[in-house]
């Protein structure tokens, strides 16, 4: 699969990979078998998966309760701002919980404003994610 990918797919991929990795997220069987990025990551309350979804230059992003087992699935159009989209994967990795994901979410749209809910069970509705309050400032 991975072999299909443009060099900027591929750069892309690898960042996620890499960069992920490094957080401590865990590369799925799928995302081993095929070499795109696929990953996994688990806190005390939530488990979040990301894939990537070259052909529209996305992330798939799932954020699962763990007690109430029910999920929340975003797709993230991030364009050039993958770097930054990374940074607040990361920052978040250890302290997110299922009290604060929607913080995480915030510092998502703010970094990729094109954030979208996906609901349905094909995804056939996609609601824009509008932030709730200012950035935080740096």
């Amino acid at each position: 699969m991975a072999s299909r990918l443009t060099r900027a797919q591929r750069s892309a991929n690898e960042a996620i990979i890499q960069t992920l990795e490094a957080a401590g997220w865990q590369t799925t069987d799928r995302g081993r078998a095929f070499g795109v990025a696929d990953l996994e990551h688990e806190t005390d309350s939530v488990s979040l998966y990301v894939g990537y979804r070259y052909r529209s230059e996305s992330i798939g992003l799932k954020v699962t309760d763990k007690a109430a087992r029910k999920a929340a699935r975003f797709s993230i159009e991030f364009g050039e701002r993958l770097p930054d989209l990374l940074r607040v994967f990361v920052a978040w990795s250890a302290k997110v919980s299922a009290e604060n994901y929607r913080d995480m979410m915030e510092d998502v749209v703010h970094v990729c404003p094109e954030t979208y809910l996906i609901q349905g069970a094909d995804g056939e509705v996609r609601t824009k994610v509008e932030p709730s309050k200012p950035a935080a400032s740096t």
